[in-house]
């Protein structure tokens, strides 16, 4: 076997792709098929140093208990071999998963095995004795494949996710207009009712309970309005630690949460984001408020900064950036607000930012369902995006993606 790839010009756009690539395939596993024990150790070698993890078989009855057991990413897999040869394994294959890449390998070039690896859809074909570039050009075709197809699953449920908003907002925006119209009117009957009953008689208190609870009505009608369309939105630079103390500190005073900022002086604890302030202090106050709700016996509330850059696209593909965000190429700034409470039931993890789910009791000054609704709302509207950590053993974990001023 030999290896000499052609190398792209530093800093082209192909060589960016194919550093992305690369980057893809060092997460994938792969299955690597080979009945000559010396093929399959120096193959099997070359492989694990591009992949995450590989598993190796000797014959293709081997290589199908193996692909049924761990579900490789992608299959290196020889041809003639005993037992079951390397197409039938494939057949095989495609019948568990039609959508694996598949490399084929075989000493002997004939127009049948080709025709074969065609109908079974194998993405490539080379010839022994395999030279290593070539296994590795395939190896990164497979790679840019599997990354394509990832990124338009995650480019398609990022724009359903946005019809749903899209969908809400308008919806939340009519339910508003006509609700603050109906309240007012209702609010303002109870004050003047409360004008001409007796002072401290059980009209009053009756009455005094009914504008309270419009009162709360009023705050929901607001909240309306911010996962509606959030009002008028004025953009300007803005102090992140001076914003997160006002909008956190009075939330968590007098209760048994303790609040802990880790931002430590620099060019992060100095920083400012670009946004509106007013709706910006909506929104964490939230987040607090949300932890404070899930640690009624006390507790720890963490806010930790950390940057983060996106890079442009590469060859039609999103930014790849650190957790693949869906975000524009840019500057950020992370606002991660962590608690110690219970976590998040994985039963509602995907769901968590729809409208009307709650960890909380429902009821008065309970959860409505719209607050994390109303924080993804406010940060899409700022050009940035929230995201919760998968669950752990203990605890929640928000990102706040907000563009550095």
């Amino acid at each position: 076997m030999s290896s000499t790839p052609p190398q792209p010009a530093p800093g082209s756009t192909q060589a960016a792709s194919i550093e992305a690539d690369a980057r893809y395939l060092r997460s994938l596993s792969a299955l690597c098929v080979e009945d000559d024990p010396e093929a399959c150790a120096l193959m099997a070698e070359f492989i694990s140093r591009r992949v995450r993890q590989v598993h190796t078989a000797t014959d293709g009855r081997e290589g199908l208990r193996l692909f049924r057991e761990q579900r490789p990413d992608l299959v290196v897999t020889d041809i003639r071999m005993p037992e079951m040869d390397g197409l039938a394994l494939v057949g095989e294959i495609r019948r568990i998963a039609p959508t694996v890449p598949v490399i084929v390998a075989t000493a002997f070039e004939q127009p049948g095995y080709l025709v074969r690896s065609i109908d079974l859809g194998v993405d490539k074909y080379i010839v022994k004795p395999v030279q290593l570039a070539r296994l590795e050009a395939a190896l990164l075709s497979c790679a840019h494949r599997l990354r394509g197809e990832e990124e338009l699953r995650r480019r398609g449920e990022l724009e359903a996710a946005v019809r749903r908003h899209q969908t809400v907002g308008l919806l939340a925006g009519g339910m508003a207009h006509d609700y603050n119209n109906l309240l007012q009117a209702i609010l303002g009957n109870v004050c003047l009712a409360r004008a001409i009953a007796p002072a401290g008689g059980e009209i009053d208190e009756l009455l005094a309970a009914a504008e309270t609870s419009a009162k709360r009505a009023g705050d929901l009608g607001q909240l309306l309005v911010l996962v509606a369309s959030g009002g008028l939105f004025r953009a300007a630079p803005v102090p992140i630690a001076d914003l997160l103390a006002e909008a956190m500190g009075p939330v968590v005073e007098g209760t048994r949460v303790a609040l802990h900022f880790d931002l430590e002086e620099g060019p992060l604890a100095d920083g400012e984001v670009l946004g509106d302030g007013r709706q910006l202090l909506v929104l964490f106050a939230q987040l607090a408020d949300n932890a404070v709700a899930a640690m009624p016996s006390g507790g720890v509330l963490r806010v930790r900064l950390a940057p983060v850059h996106v890079a442009a696209s590469v060859d039609g593909f999103e930014p790849s950036v650190a957790h693949e965000l869906p975000l524009p190429a840019g500057d950020y700034l992370d606002v991660a607000v962590s608690d110690t409470g219970p976590g998040i039931p994985p039963a509602i993890q995907r769901t968590l930012f729809e409208p009307y789910v709650t960890t909380k009791e429902r009821g008065a000054a309970r959860g409505t369902g719209l607050g994390l609704t109303m924080c993804r709302s406010i940060a899409q509207r700022h050009g940035g995006l929230i995201t919760v950590d998968p669950p752990g053993a203990r605890g929640a974990s928000f990102h706040v993606y907000l563009p550095r001023a």
